[in-house]
């Protein structure tokens, strides 16, 4: 009776769980409420420390406590009236220039619960010293001297001499054939017109520009030539699952393909590229162009065998501490550990202890290891001098080549072969493998992950206010090409205040997300080709021109997570992940008050190509687990042994899902959503994201971290500064090459 009881409970929870949805943030999550007795809430916080006025330049911290002393919940929230004049983070103010703001501190699980007080900086700013403005004696246009009838091109101007203020007035010799407005041209009629530039030091300097307008040239779709399947096994074992992709050859050729298994009765494969083993024996798998059935795949061989590991005794670790150093929580028995399965992994981490007789330890990186290079660099030091602080770090793909490097990891290539059972994701394992070699380890393929994420997010109450159309919708009904992306965009500034822009973010991310939209990859690792100069990336970066100098991007290159014009209500959209949405440390749930709504609608894709053939980005935001170099372990603890536990660990979670007829995998996918959007249009756009509609590009993940990636600031330059795209990004492309190259052209 007892059982059956404890049965009852385990499964009312495992359903209270999934009808909540979510899960943890990919970086930087925010925990939910966990299973605790009593949820005291915050009715009170005192701040001390505070002072009343400050110079420039000088800072503060407060000190903040929440009342009562067993509030569930202690965490608060900083913000201040005007960045302008005095900023907080993480307690400390600084004063940045004369005036008055008011600093509030804003309890994290009640809104309404806050205190505050006012700062007054004082001081006079440096008067910046007078520009030398530097006249022109001679100026020139540059561009291209051909417009497409409806189309735009960008016009740059050049001065002389070096230096030379470069602002012009700008006139067309007849605005019936073209206009130009900023230096952007639009053909209006068949013929030719004559653009003039005239500087606004000096009206005597002048430049003319002949420009004719022409047909426009119909960009057709390029037709399928070949299909090429990634496969990162050749063997699964009876009962599991391999995810294959596949890509369609040339670049913005329709990536759409259909899939065929010679022997379902071995294994079959579904159209999202999902094969299932069935039984001992051996099948090949065909992909299809789906535009041209007789442009297909090399056969791929997949040799299904029976799992040849299942009588091997499990390894006794004879009570040793295994100690996992995370930036996501692995343990699942803490209170305030959120998961979707986290009924199934604390069946799955009890058993693993007993069984291998060890213990689990969740441990957080010390503070000298805060994110980023910080965090791999304190790895590699801890390795040289043979004293690695855990078993297991968890770090994203982007690190592993500088962890490689600096032998603080351990490959598992071979372990992978015995106990890895073909069941990491192909994602993780292109990007952590390298030179090579594999170092990561996964949790495989997770059916409830939502896979578009890097995209343009919305304030929903400014979309609704101005009265402007939902451009989820327009995706979701198929009218998003880069032209009515740019029509949405363009009648969506008209009806915002002048004060207040249509788009924010940073360039980079507009750029490599419309890129992917067209299922072209930056970065190829099925091919091992890089794709920076192609049609594609080039186009991107000048709609994305076109957009700056329209006037309705703010011009600022924003990673937008804490701060911004976004923050401001200054910007209707920015670029951003899901994981920012309602997340404490980016996109707070009261970012704008208390109509704080979030929207999100994925890139644009070029006007040859459809909805249906349109991709998202994954990869760079993916987080594998490695098993330290340099760690001192008795000699029954081997590397081999490590692995085995972890994978096993993982896999008895996944079969624990399996196993739950209640366990709804799509249902949590919407759940996950409507935690973080409060748009219907948006979550819809969202889902319509498959794995079959991604691309694997991993461009970013070459480098440490976003920001060290040079096209970033490069992207900045062209769409912000109008830099020449071939000539900014040449300049970095040697290194890029040889990086990529040293990491994936081997075993990629």
């Amino acid at each position: 009776m007892k059982k059956w009881i404890s049965f009852i409970l385990v499964l009312v929870l495992a359903l209270v769980l999934i009808g909540c949805g979510g899960g943890d943030d990919p970086v930087d999550p925010t925990p939910g409420p966990g299973p605790v007795v009593e949820d005291v809430k915050p009715t009170k916080i005192e701040i001390s420390g505070q002072k009343e006025e400050i110079e420039i330049g000088e800072e503060f911290t407060i000190t903040v406590k929440v009342l009562p002393d067993n509030a569930t919940d202690k965490k608060v929230r900083y913000s201040t009236s005007s960045s302008a004049i005095a900023t907080i983070k993480e307690g400390k103010v600084t004063g940045i220039s004369a005036g008055t703001a008011t600093i509030t501190v804003t309890a994290n699980a009640d809104k309404n619960v806050k205190a505050e007080f006012t700062v007054t900086v004082k001081g006079e700013e440096e008067t910046p010293p007078e520009p030398v403005i530097i006249p022109p004696t001679a100026i020139a246009i540059t561009g291209k001297n051909q417009v497409e009838l409806g189309k735009n091109i960008n016009l740059a101007i050049t001065a002389e001499p070096e230096g030379a203020k470069k602002d012009v007035t700008w006139e067309s010799s007849n605005n019936d054939i073209l206009t130009v407005n900023n230096g952007i041209v639009k053909g209006i009629a068949l013929g030719k017109a004559t653009v003039t530039a005239t500087s606004t030091l000096d009206p005597t300097v002048q430049a003319t520009y002949e420009i004719e307008v022409i047909e426009a040239v119909e960009v057709v779709t390029k037709k399928p030539e070949s299909v090429e399947v990634f496969s990162s096994e050749t063997e699964i074992y009876e009962g599991s699952t391999l995810q294959l992709i596949a890509t369609v050859y040339p670049n913005e050729a329709v990536q759409n393909v259909v899939w065929e298994s010679t022997k379902p009765e071995v294994a079959t494969i579904d159209q999202s590229g999902k094969v299932t083993a069935i039984t001992e024996g051996t099948t090949y798998i065909i992909a299809y162009s789906q535009v041209d059935s007789s442009v297909k795949s090399s056969r791929v061989k997949i040799k299904v065998l029976k799992d040849a590991t299942a009588g091997i005794p499990l390894p006794n670790f004879e009570g040793y501490n295994i100690i996992f150093m995370h930036n996501t929580k692995i343990d699942p028995t803490g209170e305030d550990y959120t998961s979707i399965s986290k009924t199934f992994e604390q069946t799955a981490w009890a058993e693993i202890q007993s069984e291998y007789n060890c213990t689990l330890i969740d441990e957080s990186f010390p503070a000298d290891a805060s994110w980023g290079p910080n965090r791999y660099k304190w790895i590699n030091e801890m390795s040289a001098v043979g004293q690695a602080q855990a078993d297991f770090y968890q770090v994203p793909i982007g690190w592993l080549g500088s962890m490689v490097t600096g032998n603080s990891i351990v490959p598992v290539d071979s372990f992978y072969s015995k106990w890895g059972k073909s069941q990491m994701a192909s994602i993780q394992k292109v990007g952590s493998t390298i030179q090579g070699k594999l170092f990561g380890i996964s949790e495989g393929a997770d059916i409830t992950k939502v896979y578009a994420d890097l995209g343009i997010y919305f304030n929903v109450g400014m979309l609704e206010k101005y009265k402007i159309q939902n451009p989820a919708e327009l995706f979701n009904k198929g009218e998003w090409n880069y032209s009515q992306f740019t029509q949405w965009v363009e009648s969506a500034q008209a009806l915002l205040p002048s004060d207040i822009k249509v788009l924010s973010g940073h360039p980079y991310y507009y750029w490599i997300g419309m890129v992917s939209a067209a299922g072209t990859k930056i970065s190829d690792t099925v091919k091992v080709q890089i794709n920076l100069f192609d049609d594609v990336p080039v186009r991107a970066a000048e709609l994305l021109r076109t957009l700056n100098l329209s006037g309705t991007m703010t011009g600022v290159a924003e990673w937008m997570e804490s701060s911004g014009a976004f923050f401001d209500q200054k910007a209707l959209c920015s670029t951003g992940w899901l994981w920012f949405c309602k997340g404490s440390s980016r996109w707070p749930s009261d970012i704008w008050g208390e109509d704080s709504r979030f929207g999100y609608v994925p890139f644009p894709w070029p006007d040859n190509l459809s909805k249906e053939a349109t991709r998202v980005k994954v990869g760079t935001d993916e987080v594998v687990w490695t098993i330290a170099a340099q760690r001192e372990r008795p000699t029954y603890v081997t590397n081999e042994d490590l692995y085995r536990m972890l994978v096993d660990y993982f896999y008895r979670v996944k079969r624990y899902q399996q196993a739950d007829p209640s366990f709804d995998a799509e249902a949590i996918k919407r759940g996950t959503l409507e935690k973080k959007l409060d748009d219907q249009e948006s979550i819809e756009a969202m889902l319509y994201f498959t794995f079959d509609k991604t691309v694997v590009d991993l461009t970013d993940a070459i480098y440490d971290s976003i920001s060290g990636c040079p096209f970033t600031s490069n992207l900045a330059s062209i769409v912000n500064s109008g830099a020449d795209y071939v000539q900014t990004q040449q300049e970095d492309y040697t290194i890029f090459e040889q990086k990529f190259y040293a990491l994936y052209g081997l075993g990629a």
